[in-house]
């Protein structure tokens, strides 16, 4: 009768008096931290501004921001953030805002299957927009900011984004915090994104606003966008969106890329009613218009050239109460290599806007043209800019400027070393001016400390202001005084500088102060999932024994021991060793299938493991995969 092998085969490391030895079990998976990545930063901002000219002014805020984040191994990454400022102003900085809160509480990577992962989102959030449906060429479908919960919910080819709250805004000069003083209402939206087939993609979105303040006044509305995408790679790519609001507003827009020969085309159509609305009039997009556009590009080893041109033309639905406005526009552009060090490019453009009907009969011709040459040289290497822009017609006016830069290479502790001088003139019109400015920028950084400074001194006279002297500097510090300690403070000057007080442009004198303290502390190390890894999503772990078979049916029985003091693979990359009772175990583990073998040359004589039967594990995201190897013994009975 078989008989297990005597202690001599037993680990004179492992202690069999003990019920468990989690060391043991870890095997070569011991070394691997508990304490996953993670950061937390807390700073302090103080901001100041004092303006002087016709009007004065002041504006304050303190601000205070808490980051936090942590990485999980079962649950994704965790992410917080809060904001709490505090402001007050007068003159004619006064409104209504005087502080605010900003909070958000986001999971991300939480791996539901091992195809499917989620993120959720609570808070103060921006609601995505499919990438699809947001970043066409022409028309473009903004992200609307909410106080309330999306979760979204993706795998490889399929993407859903279901939530809604309150419609806000961001407010702030130390840090953004949600506000509502400019918008109303609420929104709910879901969204859908899949992958038919390696060449179409489909995508769509639709938005329940309440009570939103748009263009046209407060509305509730249902608004919904959808596009198809055909992608053939070198064959060419297209795609065609749709916009449509429940009142029957509709817009239609489409692009595509194809390369002929050696040049890269794109061109597109779009055709935008009035009154389409997409989220609230924080969140415009273009109306009562279409145009068309094309662009065309080519390269060679030391040339680029790009052609392009747009029409675009307003009340579509020709209302007799507004004018119709007509935009025509083509440019040409040439980047030519000349040698190493030395490279030119050029640029003309020539447009013509109108405008008739409602009392309105206008014509305006724009051309303009500007050449640049940059050139390296021993000490950095210069820039130098030359252009004019006339605009002829109803509204004539013509602009010259030209621009040096000198952008010198580090010395002495310093970088971004630079200087310059600027010139604009512009004559003819009903405001002409001319400004001249000397311009120029360092930065030093030693030991943590960095400082920097940039600005400029000119001289303006013009039709609409006194002739006068302008500047501007800014000059920053920074100081890490401990580690993960930072000291920062900006301060800006601005003396007869362009600014808007309400809707009129205005010349006025102020200065900004900016300062913050800030405290960053990191912890824990990444840790990489053992065994091979296929695509899937999430991890788990595998957990087994190695035992001898006594009466060789496959089955662990009561009597059946384990065996001690063998080597077990993951996948042939990953090795621990069995303990005393024969256990063993591999955590994390990828999701998926993984094959384990056992170190022939540690199995004591007369057992052996049945090299016919492979020996699998099947891992499923945050659960544990149990496997029971035999071994059978050979030899007489």
């Amino acid at each position: 009768m078989a008989t297990e092998p005597a202690e001599t085969y037993r680990d004179a490391l492992i202690d069999p008096g003990k019920a468990d030895d989690a060391a043991d079990l870890a095997g070569t998976a011991s070394g691997i931290s508990t304490l996953l990545p993670g950061s937390a930063s807390t700073e302090y901002r103080y901001f100041d501004q004092k303006s002087t000219g016709t009007t004065s002014a002041g504006y304050t805020e303190h601000g205070l921001a808490v980051e936090a984040r942590q990485e999980t191994r079962d649950y994704g990454r965790f992410e917080a953030r809060g904001i709490f400022t505090d402001a007050s102003a007068n003159g004619y900085f006064s409104n209504t805002f005087t502080g605010g809160g900003y909070g958000n509480l986001t999971q991300r990577g939480f791996a539901l299957t091992d195809r499917w992962q989620m993120t959720n989102e609570l808070g103060h959030i921006r609601a995505r927009v499919p990438e699809m449906l947001s970043q066409g060429y022409r028309v473009r479908l903004p992200e609307p900011l909410v106080q309330g919960a999306f979760s979204e919910t993706g795998s490889s080819d399929t993407t859903l984004r279901l939530g809604g709250g309150t419609l806000g805004t961001l407010q702030g000069r130390t840090f953004p915090v949600f506000s509502t003083d400019y918008s109303s209402g609420s929104v709910a939206g879901l969204s859908a994104t899949t992958r038919i087939n390696p060449e179409w993609k489909g995508s769509a979105q639709i938005w329940q606003a309440n009570d939103a303040l748009t263009a046209q006044g407060v509305r509730s509305y249902t608004s919904a966008a959808g596009a198809i995408q055909y992608n053939a790679r070198e064959a060419g790519k297209a795609q065609l969106n749709l916009l449509v609001n429940n009142g029957g507003a509709l817009g239609l827009w489409a692009d595509g890329e194809k390369r002929l020969g050696r040049w890269l085309q794109n061109a597109g159509v779009y055709r935008m009613d009035p009154n389409l609305e997409w989220i609230d009039r924080n969140n415009t997009i273009l109306t009562d218009i279409q145009g068309v556009y094309w662009r065309g590009t080519t390269r060679s080893f030391r040339t680029i050239y790009s052609l392009g041109a747009d029409w675009s033309q307003s009340n579509v639905d020709d209302n007799p109460a507004s004018a119709t406005r007509d935009s025509a526009y083509g440019f040409g552009n040439l980047a030519y290599q000349f040698s190493e060090t030395l490279s030119l490019s050029g640029f003309l453009s020539l447009g013509q806007d109108s405008a008739r009907g409602a009392g309105v009969d206008t014509r305006d011709t724009t051309t303009t043209v500007r050449g640049t040459a940059s050139n390296r040289f021993l000490s950095g290497t210069s820039t130098w800019t030359l252009g004019v822009m006339d605009r002829s017609g109803s509204t004539p006016s013509t602009r010259y400027d030209g621009n040096w830069d000198h952008y010198w290479n580090p010395f002495a502790g310093l970088s971004s070393l630079r200087g310059g001088i600027a010139y604009v003139q512009q004559s003819g019109s009903s405001n002409d001016y001319t400004e001249t400015q000397l311009r120029g920028g360092t930065a030093w950084n030693r030991n943590g400390l960095s400082l920097g400074v940039n600005g400029y001194v000119g001289y303006l006279a013009g039709d609409t202001t006194d002739s006068s002297r302008t500047a501007s500097a800014t000059l920053s510090f920074g100081w890490r005084f401990l580690p993960g300690w930072m000291l920062g403070t900006d301060f800006t000057y601005n003396q007869n500088s362009l600014q808007m007080v309400g809707q009129t442009e205005t010349r006025l004198t102020d200065r900004q102060v900016l300062l913050s303290l800030r405290y960053d502390a990191s912890w824990g190390r990444a840790e990489s999932p053992l065994g091979l890894t296929n695509g899937k999503l999430g991890r788990g772990a595998v957990n087994g024994i190695l035992y001898y078979d006594k009466n060789g049916n496959g089955v662990r029985d009561a009597d059946e021991g384990g065996v001690p003091n063998v080597t077990i693979f993951l996948d042939s990359s990953t090795a621990v060793e069995t303990n005393a009772k024969g256990e063993f175990s591999f955590n994390p583990v990828a999701s998926g299938e993984h094959q384990l073998t056992v170190n022939v040359a540690n199995i004591p004589l007369p057992w052996v493991i049945d090299e016919q039967r492979p020996i699998r594990a099947t891992v499923s995201p945050r659960e544990t995969a149990v496997v029971e190897i035999p071994l059978i013994r050979i030899g007489p009975n």
